[in-house]
């Protein structure tokens, strides 16, 4: 008997069969025995997921994904996460505060609805984002914020998650106004 009144022979399994009936949620198996393992249900892409269950599959993902938004927001900066499609999959609450919005009303919706980007500028962000995509590599361009009449600079960077569908993560840089009213677009 250990220090609790508990018997101490209980075995790894019987621990794991107590937690999986406490919590029943998808996780990594805690043993590599065979048979015990049960088989994780297959992540579908970012894109196919539709903007109402974002907010459930935020807490589904592992790994890579819950470090990035762990960093995010704890980031003092402006920062969301973009999917292929330029919805935003997570958005931190500096930017929800820049765009005067709460985050979950900012989840789902593309970038160029939540800054009301001109049809022009909707082309040319989805063309930059896509070779961001395409090349791997983190590119920063700049577009116009007209709901708040600013030009702000985008720092975006590609990452992985566990299940290789690549996302974005978009650094939001606003530029500050000087009274000088700024020109849309470049």
């Amino acid at each position: 008997m250990g220090a609790t009144g508990m018997k101490d022979d209980n075995s790894f399994e019987d621990l794991q069969g107590i937690a999986d009936r406490l919590v029943p949620v998808t996780r990594f198996p805690l043993t590599s025995t065979g048979g015990s393992e049960k088989p994780r249900p297959a992540m579908c892409k970012w894109t196919d997921i539709a903007p109402d269950e974002l907010k459930h599959e935020l807490l589904r993902r592992n790994g890579r994904f819950q470090v990035m938004l762990t960093f995010l927001r704890l980031l003092p900066a402006c920062a969301a996460v973009l999917d292929a499609r330029g919805r935003l999959v997570f958005v931190n609450e500096p930017l929800a505060h820049y765009w005067k919005q709460r985050i979950w009303d900012l989840q789902g919706k593309e970038l160029c609805q939540v800054m009301h980007l001109t049809a022009d500028e909707t082309i040319r962000n989805k063309e930059a984002r896509e070779r961001v995509l395409a090349q791997r590599f983190p590119e920063a361009y700049n577009e116009h914020f007209h709901n708040g009449g600013q030009l702000i600079s985008m720092c975006c960077v590609p990452f992985p998650d566990d299940n290789d569908d690549v996302l974005l993560f978009a650094l939001v840089l606003p530029h500050s106004g000087n009274g000088i009213e700024q020109r849309h677009g470049y």
